[in-house]
């Protein structure tokens, strides 16, 4: 059981401070007195441009999000956890647009790497730097492929969960840093609304981009037993999202498949379904409504393995 205490406050720059108050305890289990202070700040967001003046334009565009969060564990049955760890998380997004077709991404990812050491505080440590993201796209506006490294279209959890640990059991089944290649199609539903298909073919990435600066993290080698890493393009995702189906504005439905090649063993084979409405509440409040329904059969070596993250969140449209 759990009963968990959140705010939200913020200020006119749209930089706002986070902050959860969780009281544990385990069914069969007295953990005792947990307490857990987490504070975050951010995310703060900060968008550039050099060049490129109209749609598509050739120029370098980019952006960079900033979140600092502190996890603070004061009381616990195992000593070892009582612990503070303060920690920041910065992704950096480029684009470079050669042509109003052809254009280059990345994303740069700073974070630790590592986790914090038994019994010790860690303050802003164990950073390290990798690159998550490097494709290059051909992009016609009605379709769009692209190869290089990307994280391929799955559930949609981890992108747009609200609250302050909205993405964070989405995080397990992210797919991230996959080489590759895939197309994008997007067009009309015929009722006023968009549809989107995603398809995939990919790879968990073993090159040199798999490690990081500053702190080292374990490299992905081609003999590691993990899903998608079958040392060939195997592995697949398809997705499909509506956005605003039947002109229902706010509303974005998804439907996704993936398969995950193993170099031994059994893949693993995911489905997804979700639903989001974000909408109104007056002229100074929004909220938005998130259910997600994963089911997976060979996830980290069991038989199946079922999620539904659900949240639910309510902010201001604009600070006064």
């Amino acid at each position: 059981m759990a009963t968990t205490v959140s705010w939200l406050a913020g200020c006119r720059r749209e930089v706002y401070c986070r902050a959860r108050l969780q009281w544990a305890g385990f069914w069969r289990h007295a953990v005792g007195p947990g307490l857990c202070l987490a504070l975050a700040l951010g995310p703060c967001r900060v968008a550039w441009a050099y060049g490129g003046h109209g749609d598509r334009a050739a120029g370098l565009f980019g952006d960079i999000l900033i979140e600092t969060q502190g996890n603070w564990t004061p009381h616990s049955e195992d000593p070892a956890h009582e612990t503070l760890d303060l920690y920041t998380t910065v992704e950096a997004g480029a684009s470079l647009v050669l042509t109003p077709a052809w254009s280059l991404s990345s994303t740069v990812v700073v974070e630790p790497v590592e986790d914090p050491a038994p019994f010790h505080n860690r303050l802003f440590g164990g950073n390290g730097a990798f690159i998550e993201q490097l494709y290059v796209t051909y992009d016609v506006s009605s379709w769009a492929v692209f190869a290089g490294k990307f994280n391929p279209a799955f559930a949609i959890a981890w992108d747009i969960a609200p609250g302050l640990y909205g993405p964070d059991i989405a995080e397990d089944y992210e797919l991230t840093e996959r080489i590759g290649l895939g197309v994008r199609l997007t067009g009309a539903d015929g009722r006023g609304g968009g549809l989107q298909l995603s398809a995939a073919l990919f790879n968990v990435d073993t090159t040199a981009l798999s490690s990081s600066l500053l702190v080292n993290r374990d490299r992905t080698h081609r003999h590691r037993r993990a899903p998608g890493n079958a040392g060939a393009l195997s592995s697949w995702s398809l997705a499909l999202t509506s956005h605003h189906p039947a002109g229902i504005t706010g509303l974005t439905l998804h439907a996704a498949l993936s398969h995950q090649a193993a170099r031994e063993g059994p893949a693993q084979n995911g489905r997804a379904l979700a639903a989001h409405y974000a909408f109104a509440l007056g002229e100074r409040l929004a909220a938005s409504v998130l259910v997600e329904w994963v089911h997976f059969t060979g996830f980290e070596g069991r038989r199946t393995a079922d999620g539904a993250p659900a949240r639910a969140i309510m902010s201001p449209r604009r600070w006064s």
